[in-house]
C-alpha cells in the first residue's frame, strides 16, 4: 500500500530527475564545492607554513587562540 502523499513525493522526485537542468546544477555544484575546497586548503597550508616559519609579534597569542 503506498500512500498518496509519497506517491506524489515520489513522482515529484522522478520528474525533477529527469528534467535536463538537474545534472547541469548537480555538475556546478561539485565544481563548485571542489574549487571551494581546493583554494581553501592552498590558502590554509600557505598560512600555516607562514606561521610556523616566521617569527613576529603576537605570534604566540594566536598561537593559542587556535591551539
Amino acid at each position: 500500500m503506498c500512500f498518496p502523499i509519497l506517491r506524489d513525493w515520489i513522482s515529484l522526485h522522478i520528474y525533477i530527475i529527469n528534467r535536463p537542468e538537474f545534472f547541469t546544477a548537480i555538475k556546478n555544484s561539485v565544481i563548485n564545492t571542489f574549487d571551494t575546497v581546493f583554494f581553501a586548503v592552498m590558502i590554509s597550508a600557505l598560512s600555516a607554513y607562514g606561521f610556523a616559519r616566521i617569527r613576529f609579534p603576537g605570534r604566540e597569542i594566536i598561537f593559542k587562540i587556535y591551539c
